[in-house]
């Protein structure tokens, strides 16, 4: 039950930290390209990648991959995804 937990607690940092991240000045953005690589390659391949996306018009959107299923899922608000990831985690 606690790595249940461990996960979920993991996906919730990964939304944080995807909402904060579009607040930091842009001339980072390799740095945190570089950190986002290692972060992947360290973390397990079975938990879901959630990025946000700035659309042109400044809307922000929430992609998530699940690689267990190999889709990829977009939603408009963080709530959504909060959603998404509670009800994968229960199946």
């Amino acid at each position: 039950m606690k790595l249940y937990m461990l996960n979920i607690q993991s996906c919730y940092h990964l939304l944080n930290t995807a909402r904060n991240a579009k607040r930091k000045p842009k001339a980072y953005s390799w740095l945190n390209a570089f950190w986002r690589a290692i972060a992947q390659r360290l973390t397990n391949r079975n938990e879901p990648r959630i990025q946000t996306i700035e659309t042109p018009i400044g809307q922000t959107i929430w992609q998530i991959y699940d690689p267990i299923t190999g889709h990829k899922t977009r939603f408009s608000t963080e709530a959504e995804v909060r959603i998404w990831l509670d009800q994968r985690f229960q199946n």
